[in-house]
């Protein structure tokens, strides 16, 4: 059998984006992220650093969840950093 994500989970897409970025830092955003949110890292690496201080090495292969109102840095450790993220909110 076959099931959606948002069936088994019972959330909502907001967006699917597929993107990349080069070799940079990212200062972290006051506000927070708008949604909960799954990135899978098609190519490269990442340094996710959140204002706790808790850090995460993003790498190829890997699916990273950020949670809604979560505030992080990236620091991209790569040329190209490429990666496809599913902002959703769960539905009620």
């Amino acid at each position: 059998s076959t099931y959606s994500l948002s069936y088994i989970f019972n959330f909502n897409f907001k967006n699917i984006i597929h993107g990349y970025t080069s070799r940079r830092i990212n200062p972290i955003n006051a506000a927070g992220r708008q949604n909960d949110g799954f990135i899978f890292i098609i190519q490269g690496k990442c340094i996710y650093t959140f204002t706790d201080d808790r850090t995460f090495t993003a790498k190829e292969g890997d699916i990273l969840y950020l949670s809604k109102n979560s505030k992080y840095q990236m620091d991209v450790q790569c040329d190209k950093y490429e990666f496809v993220y599913f902002d959703f909110d769960e539905t009620k």
